[in-house]
């Protein structure tokens, strides 16, 4: 079975992410995604700007609108990819709701920037029969999953101690880390406001410490600066394990018995990279989609544990 889906944001993610690059090596934006995939189709896509809309049908070949309602109407997809800015996703979540249910919903993260509107949002999607998923991109990596795992069977032996770096606003980009973390650990068991916050355009960037189940991480704002960055380091009791930047490169270096001081034990000179497909990552997302809606199950975040990522951040706003 082949599942349609439209895109309703034709913005970076929702289209731009990918443009001008090879589909055969580049799938970063849902509409390249959807278009690309064996298991879904590309229907259409939603977006006031008419430029938008004109480079969309020029490069998928499907229809373009200004009108969610009258997309909705007509092509009745299974999912629903939500690409517009955090403030506009609740608004636009009662809009499909209001015509159509979709088998899913796909929304861009995070959920909402109040947690009370999240609260409404998964409500919503609960009441219509409607499977809700926030687009965390770091759980539909083979990498990630394989990371769980051997933190699960004992291979990379916690307890952890850690350090998360963020730019750019802990809700939209420091809460990638935590919803990894949370994947990995478990939800969220206390969280500390280290230091205050400067806010830009409602989203804050505190210094953070967080206790999870067998992992404790301090998450630190970068300082001003042009730099776009998100990354981990973890200490365990047999290794490191660091998440390093853009790429999202994940390496594994081992506790070994220290070849100098007898008795001391270092980590090895040589670390294990766990290799990460990131420039496919929306055909991941669509992987772990693809699974829910068959069989029930996946890795995707749904949104009740974005909600949970959404309370692990809650302390912040009275920071």
């Amino acid at each position: 079975m082949t599942y349609t889906g439209v895109v309703i944001g034709l913005g970076q993610v929702g289209m731009q992410y990918d443009a001008g690059t090879d589909a055969a090596t580049n799938i970063l934006s849902h509409s390249r995604a959807l278009s690309e995939h064996p298991d879904f189709s590309l229907a259409g896509g939603v977006d006031p700007q008419a430029a938008r809309r004109s480079e969309f049908e020029s490069a998928f070949g499907v229809p373009a609108g200004g009108s969610v309602e009258a997309m909705l109407r007509a092509e009745r997809p299974d999912v629903v990819v939500i690409a517009t800015p955090t403030p506009t996703h609740a608004d636009t979540l009662d809009e499909v709701l209001g015509v159509h249910t979709p088998r899913a919903v796909l929304m861009e993260k995070p959920l909402s920037l109040s947690r009370d509107e999240a609260v409404s949002m998964v409500q919503a999607c609960r009441s219509a029969a409607c499977a809700l998923f926030v687009n965390y991109i770091r759980r539909a990596y083979p990498a990630y999953q394989e990371v769980r795992d051997r933190i699960s069977d004992g291979t990379f032996q916690g307890p952890f101690k850690g350090v998360v770096w963020y730019s750019g606003g802990v809700l939209n980009n420091g809460s990638h880390m935590v919803n990894l973390l949370e994947f990995w650990f478990g939800e969220a068991l206390e969280t500390r406001v280290v230091s205050p916050t400067r806010t830009r355009g409602g989203d804050p960037d505190p210094d953070l410490w967080i206790r999870f189940e067998h992992c404790e991480v301090h998450v630190v704002a970068t300082p001003p600066s042009a730099l776009s960055y998100v990354g981990a380091e973890l200490i365990g009791t047999n290794g490191r394990l660091v998440i390093e930047g853009a790429s999202n490169g994940c390496t594994w270096q081992p506790v070994i018995p220290n070849p100098t001081f007898t008795g001391h034990n270092c980590l090895s000179v040589t670390a294990t990279s766990i290799e990460l497909d990131w420039l496919r990552s929306q055909w991941l997302v669509l992987d772990e989609l693809a699974e829910h809606l068959r069989k029930g199950r996946g890795s995707l975040c749904t949104g009740e544990q974005a909600l949970a990522t959404l309370n692990a951040l809650e302390p912040l706003r009275s920071a």
